[in-house]
């Protein structure tokens, strides 16, 4: 997945959207939330902090992301179920 892109090319790991959502499902308030991320999602501090200045200054452009995630994960969802209730004897 793309992290994010910068002038010398995208940069490997979870999208920025999933770090957000790791980020909204930590306990804890500020900066103990930041460093909280690294548990759920593998990445350093550091990495975690312009993935969450990104969402400060493109909050809905995240939640857009999040929401076609989820649809599309609906879907799959809803597909797989459709698939074993075939294949079911």
């Amino acid at each position: 997945m793309l992290l994010w892109a910068d002038e010398t090319g995208p940069v490997a790991g979870p999208v920025v959207s999933e770090i957000i959502q790791a980020a909204a499902a930590t306990v804890g308030r500020g900066e103990n939330r930041v460093r909280a991320v690294p548990d759920a999602t593998g990445l350093p501090v550091p990495q975690i902090r312009l993935p969450v200045e990104f969402y400060a200054t493109k909050p809905g452009e995240i939640v857009r992301r999040i929401e076609v995630d989820e649809r599309e994960a609906e879907r799959v969802g809803q597909r797989i179920t459709r698939r074993d209730c075939l294949l079911s004897p």
